[in-house]
């Protein structure tokens, strides 16, 4: 087993009862934070691996009533923050970023200049690709788990909602 430490997005803060059954059924759940313009429920879990920990997690805070719409991620990051993530000097990001240097290949902004974002997912995955020592698999993983909860949320009334389910078994 491993241990994971992730916070849920909620759809909105929980009421007195849903907060009571996450404290007394959700034991993973080691605290709420609402009343701000993101409600979370901080997670910290063992399990054998990542999909399976946000997995139960999610059921057991819905079966509490409260809805899970996704997982906090900080996905879109600056080229100061790839340096910061990977180690690097703020200069080695850029140069491997504009291909002047490292294999190339370097994903594009998601974002136009002059205040460039990146997807750290796809970011994470190229330096795990051209440099294997740095692994940033849980990173990815992490931003798959918010799309796909976002998602589920987003199409949970549309009448078609099967049909999008299925997307996932494709």
């Amino acid at each position: 087993m491993t241990e994971y430490e992730f916070s849920l997005v909620l759809e909105r803060d929980p009421d007195d009862a849903q907060t009571e059954a996450i404290a007394g059924n959700v034991p993973s759940v080691t605290g709420l934070e609402g009343g701000g313009p993101v409600p979370l429920a901080h997670v910290v879990i063992d399990a054998a691996n990542f999909a399976t920990a946000v997995n139960s997690t999610v059921q057991q805070i819905e079966a509490c009533g409260a809805l899970v719409v996704g997982l906090q991620t900080d996905d879109l990051i600056s080229i100061k923050e790839i340096a910061t993530r990977t180690g690097r000097s703020r200069e080695s990001a850029r140069l491997l970023a504009t291909g002047k240097r490292g294999p190339g290949g370097f994903p594009s902004p998601v974002s136009p200049e002059p205040w460039s974002l990146y997807s750290w997912t796809e970011v994470g995955g190229w330096f795990s690709e051209h440099f294997p020592e740095q692994d940033f698999d849980l990173d990815r993983q992490a931003t798959a788990a918010d799309h796909f909860l976002r998602g589920r949320h987003i199409i949970r009334k549309e009448p078609n909602a099967d049909a999008w389910a299925q997307l996932l078994s494709i």
